[in-house]
């Protein structure tokens, strides 16, 4: 890949500390008060045979970033994988896919989050 590339490229910052940890708690809280008790109605076992399921394949998701991030040492993620890896149209997608991921993550969690303190505070929901 040519220098002029990595050269043209700047990064900044634009979520803080703050704001990671806000969206880390926010899907944790979300998820636990709504994805695992509708899965526990369903059954204990059942939910921990796919929790080991999950572990698996979250533990072997993490050895690869491992090994992605050290082969190529850049900031960027799954964009700067994908571009390194198969060219600038798949890189492309990548950093849109990792684009909406981040949206909409933020948006289930509003959602879980308002409809949760929504119930607990009893308010309308005329709107």
């Amino acid at each position: 890949m040519p220098e002029s590339v990595n050269d043209s490229v700047e990064s900044g910052r634009y979520a803080k500390a703050p704001h990671l940890w806000a969206l880390g708690v926010g899907a944790v809280v979300s998820g636990d008060f709504f994805g695992w008790q509708s899965g526990l109605v369903a059954g204990f076992d059942g939910l921990l045979i796919i929790l080991a399921f999950v572990t698996v394949l979250y533990v072997l998701l993490a050895f690869s970033i491992a090994e992605l991030s050290t082969t190529v040492p850049s900031g960027g993620g799954p964009y700067i994988f994908a571009l390194h890896a198969i060219g600038p149209r798949a890189a492309f997608f990548a950093g849109l896919a990792e684009s909406l991921k981040v949206v909409i993550t933020c948006a289930v969690v509003v959602t879980g989050i308002s409809s949760y303190m929504n119930q607990l505070l009893s308010l309308s929901s005329d709107y």
